[in-house]
């Protein structure tokens, strides 16, 4: 609880506020809003519960009552291509209204880019620990 957030980590909420604003405004706002939560929301922390999950696994085994089953019921099973109503896992019943709302080149566009909007927030956090990995510094 004394840890304060770090420069790159206020950052990091401060861009994805604004992403998140900009998007309720724009003339595609449903994708862009669907397209935060469903990549930055679900898709993003399954793949970093999946990370950690590689480290702390083997220590919790079966034990685990939130990081493993955040992992799966996150991730992403199927491309946006092939979302199907019948898809269990957040990231892809996401995926299935996406679909329904990309319905213009204009919408596809917005998906994209606003996808490599959370990308590049994301990366920020996550560059700020690049020197102590760098360093040999494990945590």
């Amino acid at each position: 609880m004394r840890s304060r957030k770090s420069l790159a980590t206020s950052a990091c909420i401060d861009a994805t506020m604004e992403l998140i604003a900009l998007a309720g405004d724009s003339e595609h706002a449903d994708v862009e809003l669907l397209t935060i939560l469903r990549f930055w929301g679900e898709v993003l922390v399954s793949v970093e519960y999946g990370e950690l999950w590689r480290r702390i696994g083997p220590v919790l085994g079966d034990k685990s009552v939130f990081y493993y089953p955040h992992h799966v019921h996150d991730a992403k099973s199927r491309p946006l291509a092939a979302a199907s109503p019948l898809s269990l896992t957040h990231s892809d019943q996401l995926g299935m209204r996406l679909v329904q709302l990309i319905d213009s080149s204009a919408a596809e566009e917005r998906f994209r880019e606003t996808e490599e909007a959370v990308i590049a927030i994301k990366t920020g956090f996550y560059d700020q620990f690049l020197p102590l990995t760098q360093a040999g510094v494990t945590t």
